[in-house]
């Protein structure tokens, strides 16, 4: 299992410098998504870490800024992207929803295989 701190040390500023290199605005709505969702992720992994006692409060900056609207914003940069429209990421969200219900939302949930987007 990779803790909170370990993927924060090792992919964000990657991800900050990936970001920071695109210019063109369909390939960066892509990387903006991508990076939006590592950062909902890594919220999710610190606080399941934070609970544990795996990590510090404040260890991982700026985690008490995420919230569950990175999902919108990860959703606004994939249509700038032009790689998905609305139809199929609303058609996307609801299906989601209704395949991967939790009970409790400081939970995971189940982990959602790459083969269940095709």
């Amino acid at each position: 299992m990779i803790s909170s701190l370990q993927l924060y040390e090792k992919d964000d500023e990657a991800l900050t410098l990936q970001g920071c290199l695109v210019k063109e605005k369909k390939a960066l709505g892509a990387i903006m998504a991508a990076t939006s969702a590592f950062y909902y992720m890594l919220w999710h992994a610190y606080k399941l870490d934070l609970n544990r006692g795996h990590v510090r409060r404040g260890e991982i900056p700026n985690m008490g800024e995420v919230s569950e609207e990175v999902i919108d914003e990860v959703c606004q940069y994939a249509m700038q992207s032009t790689l998905c429209d609305e139809d199929w990421l609303n058609a996307l969200t609801k299906r989601l929803v209704k395949d991967f219900r939790i009970d409790n939302p400081e939970e995971l949930g189940a982990v959602v295989q790459r083969q269940y987007f095709r």
